[in-house]
């Protein structure tokens, strides 16, 4: 079974993807060259007879389904990515074992097309008529399209920050592939002051989780276009005692001397307008490693609310859109739901060769682990 696993891994090592007819040819042409060279040795053998089905029921038994191939596992492999993986993480570890540990936000920004549909629901698998299959179907197939909403939230173990959840909509002609270009850095900027602002009046200092998209990493520093007065400004900030005397007065420099002494300092500092006004609160910012969303855990649960939406016609008031966190019983199942999301970060699980978070997953993406499926967290339409 060994050699079936090599045939099908030789696919990809090609670039190829493998289907049921590759393989089996594969397969069978490698079984036919074994059992040729040993009857050109004299042994008496059996010739191997195996239809194409009986070769699928047997690699479906040693595990191997046919489904979309993830070419993630190939990026998260690269020396650059595990190393900041392994930064992020030794933070996290440091700050756990700490005597004092701060309290961690995650934020993540997501939308939601109020048009947007589901296409898998438990259904009847054989209907006897059309009017039994009609049953389980959509009763309006059609829906109007409404905007894109985009959400912005933060949260940790204690919850949702509150007074920081935003939404708005986002026109039509406006709405790219890609939703982080619905988000300017601008706006992100009012956001993330206010976040600031309540985390620290909530949680006292703490370490702010973000992603990489582009808006996190604008520099606050002056660009090759800016005017002679701000580059000389910026530096008179910026520019360390040590180098002080490089720094003339500004009727005796010329703008490229300015603009060489601007490159000096961002080559060697990253001058983030998040972390500079994180800074001002007692937060601390840290950055998850490229392509490592899954280790925002807990917005990977808010995730959750969007499939709420599925199924709902546009939404004529985006405003009407609210998130809460009150459970609707005694029960307290908040601790419940959150603490599985801490990240288990243990000297064993750490290496300098490997990095590797270990969770389960489940063959439906879609499906919520068990126990998520305890919150009592909803997405509710308020009644206007």
């Amino acid at each position: 079974m060994d050699h079936l696993t090599n045939v099908i891994q030789s696919f990809y090592a090609g670039n190829i993807a493998p289907t049921l007819q590759m393989v089996y040819k594969k397969f069978m042409e490698d079984v036919k060259q074994e059992e040729d060279g040993r009857v050109s040795n004299g042994e008496n053998i059996v010739q191997f007879k195996c239809s194409k089905w009986s070769l699928r029921k047997i690699i479906r038994q040693l595990g191997f389904r046919f489904k979309r191939i993830n070419n993630r596992s190939v990026i998260l492999l690269r020396v650059d990515i595990a190393a900041k993986r392994w930064d992020y993480l030794e933070i996290m570890k440091r700050n756990r074992e700490s005597d004092n540990p701060k309290c961690v936000i995650f934020t993540d920004e997501t939308w939601i097309d109020p048009h947007a549909r589901t296409g898998k629901g438990w259904v009847i698998s054989k209907p006897k008529t059309f009017e039994e299959a009609a049953k389980y179907s959509y009763k309006n197939p059609k829906v109007s399209r409404g905007p894109r909403v985009i959400i912005m939230h933060a949260g940790g173990s204690g919850g949702f920050v509150p007074n920081v959840m935003k939404i708005y909509p986002v026109s039509k002609s406006k709405v790219t592939e890609d939703y982080h270009q619905n988000v300017d850095g601008d706006s992100y900027m009012r956001w993330w002051r206010n976040l600031n602002e309540q985390v620290q009046e909530n949680y006292g200092s703490c370490i702010i989780v973000i992603d990489n998209a582009p808006y996190h990493s604008t520099l606050n520093a002056p660009k090759s276009s800016s005017k002679k007065q701000d580059m000389y400004d910026w530096l008179e900030d910026n520019i360390p005692l040590s180098r002080r005397s490089e720094l003339k007065p500004i009727g005796d420099m010329r703008r490229p001397e300015l603009w060489n002494l601007v490159q000096g300092l961002k080559s060697v500092n990253n001058y983030y307008e998040v972390d500079q006004e994180a800074l001002k609160y007692g937060n601390i910012v840290v950055r998850l490693p490229p392509y490592n969303w899954l280790e925002n855990k807990y917005w990977e649960e808010a995730g959750l609310y969007e499939r709420l939406m599925d199924g709902l016609d546009a939404i004529p008031d985006d405003q009407r859109i609210t998130i809460t966190g009150e459970d609707q019983d005694d029960d307290d199942d908040e601790i419940d739901v959150i603490d599985p999301f801490r990240f288990d970060v243990h000297d064993d699980n750490i290496s300098q060769d490997e990095v590797s978070i270990f969770s389960e997953t489940s063959e439906d993406s879609n499906a919520a682990p068990e126990h998520m499926q305890t919150s009592r967290r909803r997405l509710h339409l308020d009644d206007c």
